[in-house]
């Protein structure tokens, strides 16, 4: 390999992939573009979900959305069974009460 970071024929040199045939450096880039996908289409999530139980304290503690599946959520002054728009903020699902007009 010269100082360029060319190996003695020509072709670039590139650590990445040493050792690895060539399915299996795909399959690693196929499964990192995969983990992307998936981490923004959490990331987009903006739902109108239904409260389901709440802390006590007028805060709504868990939701259920048109899936109808149960999450754990943040909704500051949500009382159980108020409808909310939802927004996913880092590791959290953050509610507002719908204002009805």
């Amino acid at each position: 390999m010269d100082q360029h970071g060319k190996r003695a024929d020509g072709s670039p040199y590139n650590r990445k992939y040493e050792g690895k045939t060539h399915a299996a450096s795909i399959w690693e880039d196929l499964g990192g573009a995969m983990a992307v996908l998936c981490l923004v289409s959490t990331l987009a999530m903006a739902d109108e979900m239904t409260c389901t139980a709440g802390d006590g304290k007028g805060n709504c503690t868990a939701a259920t959305g048109p899936d109808g599946k149960v999450v754990v959520v943040v909704g500051e002054g949500v009382k159980v069974g108020e409808k909310m728009d939802c927004m996913h903020k880092g590791s959290t699902i953050d509610c507002k009460a719908i204002t009805k007009k």
